[in-house]
């Protein structure tokens, strides 16, 4: 299967099922993403999430200090990333 063909039905099940994935993926690893963030960036650093989904873990950055711009390739998850994180700063990211 082409790679571009592979990433088209790949968006295609996350465009279907966005709400359901938002609500499966809603808790963050708070633990774990903090502590990755914490060894790799520096607050001051803005930060590019690529493939928020829901948005969980850019919300637990920026409620931690971080300067995240989040970004999905999927406009249906970046729709539910800024339902339920609306004060995350979102960009689509479409190829």
């Amino acid at each position: 299967m082409a790679s571009r063909e592979a990433d088209r039905e790949t968006l295609a099940v996350y465009a279907a099922r966005a709400p359901e994935f938002a609500a499966r993926f809603s808790r963050p690893t708070r633990r774990l993403v903090l502590g990755s963030a914490e060894r790799i960036f520096h607050r001051a650093e803005k930060v590019l999430e690529l493939g928020c989904g829901s948005g969980v873990d850019a919300a637990a950055l920026v409620d931690a200090g971080y300067s995240i711009v989040a970004t999905d390739g999927s406009p249906q998850m970046l729709a539910e990333a800024t339902r339920n994180y609306p004060h995350l700063q979102k960009q689509s990211c479409l190829a």
